[in-house]
C-alpha cells in the first residue's frame, strides 16, 4: 500500500485567494478574489526539526506539499505550495497544551513568498507571477494547535522544465540560444536580489516553440549577495556549461557530439 504524502487531504478541496496588490492593478477585469480547486498533489515532504535545529539555525519543524490547481471559473492552471507546522522531534506525543506552546506567533512568510512578492510587485517578466497567498492557524485538534499554515499560489507558465540530459542532447546552436536567453532572464532577476536556491537546468521553464523562458523554483529562494555583473560561471552553476573533463564524467553521460571547449577547458 502506498504511503500518503503529507497534506494529501487537500486534493479535491476548494480554496479562495485574494489577488495580490500587483495582480489586482494589472488584472482589473478579474474579481479580487478567486476560487481554485486542488486537482493533484505533485510533491510532499516532511521536514521535522529538533530544538537544537531551532536554536542554532532557526529551522522550524514542518510538512510541505506542492499541488496543481485549476481556477474554478475557468481553465487557468496554477501551482500551490502549503507549509504547515508540525511538532518538534521528540514532542509528537506531548499533551496538546505543550505542543500548542510551539506555535509560531503571527503569520509565517516563507522565502518563496517573499521572493515571489518582490518579483511580481516589481514587474519581473521572467518568473511565474504570484497569484495569491494566505495564512491560517491550525485548529485545536491539529498536531500543533494554533500553528502556522501558509499557502502560496503562482501561475503555471507555458513550457516545460529543461532536464539536464535533454539539454545536452540538443545541437550546439540550440544550446547556445538557450544560454543567451537564460543570461537575459538572469540579468533581469538579480536586480530584485533573489534567485532559486541550488539552481540547475530544471529551474528553467522553456517553450521551444516560442523561445520563451521563465526561471522558477523559489521554494529554497536565496537572496543574491554576489556581484550582479554577469559571469559565465553562472552557466556552469546551472549545468548549461560543463566543467573541464574529469573522472566523474562517466556518471553523467551526454548525447551531444558537437561540444566546444574554451581556453579554461569548460565544454559548451
Amino acid at each position: 500500500m502506498a504511503i500518503a504524502k503529507p497534506l494529501a487531504d487537500l486534493v479535491g478541496t476548494q480554496l479562495q485567494f485574494q489577488l495580490p496588490r500587483a495582480a489586482r492593478e494589472r488584472e482589473v477585469k478579474r474579481p479580487p478574489e478567486l476560487t481554485w480547486e486542488v486537482v493533484e498533489q505533485l510533491e510532499g515532504d516532511s521536514m521535522p526539526a529538533t530544538d537544537d535545529d531551532l536554536r542554532e539555525y532557526g529551522q522550524l519543524s514542518l510538512v510541505s506539499g506542492k499541488f496543481l490547481c485549476r481556477q474554478r471559473s475557468g481553465d487557468r492552471m496554477a501551482f500551490l505550495r502549503v507549509d504547515q507546522q508540525i511538532p518538534m522531534i521528540g514532542t509528537e506525543s506531548y499533551p496538546a497544551v505543550s505542543r500548542a506552546a510551539q506555535a509560531l506567533q503571527g503569520p509565517f512568510e516563507t522565502n518563496e513568498l517573499r521572493a515571489l512578492k518582490q518579483l511580481t510587485e516589481g514587474g519581473c517578466p521572467d518568473v511565474p507571477r504570484l497569484l495569491g497567498y494566505k495564512f491560517e492557524q491550525q485548529d485545536a485538534t491539529a498536531t500543533v494547535p494554533g500553528g502556522f499554515k501558509t499557502f502560496v499560489l503562482w501561475e503555471k507558465v507555458p513550457g516545460e522544465s529543461i532536464e539536464w540530459s535533454q539539454f545536452w542532447s540538443y545541437p550546439y546552436a540550440e544550446r547556445q540560444e538557450i544560454r543567451e536567453i537564460f543570461k537575459s532572464c538572469f540579468q533581469h532577476i538579480v536586480a530584485f536580489d533573489y534567485l532559486p536556491g541550488f539552481p540547475d537546468t530544471t529551474n528553467l521553464i522553456y517553450d521551444r516553440s516560442t523561445k520563451q523562458m521563465y526561471i522558477s523554483g523559489f521554494n529554497n529562494a536565496a537572496q543574491f549577495r554576489d556581484s550582479k555583473v554577469w559571469s559565465d560561471g553562472m552557466y556552469v552553476s546551472m549545468g548549461l556549461v560543463l566543467s573541464p573533463p574529469s573522472s566523474s564524467d562517466i556518471y553523467f553521460p551526454i548525447q551531444a557530439t558537437d561540444l566546444r571547449q574554451d581556453e579554461t577547458g569548460c565544454r559548451w
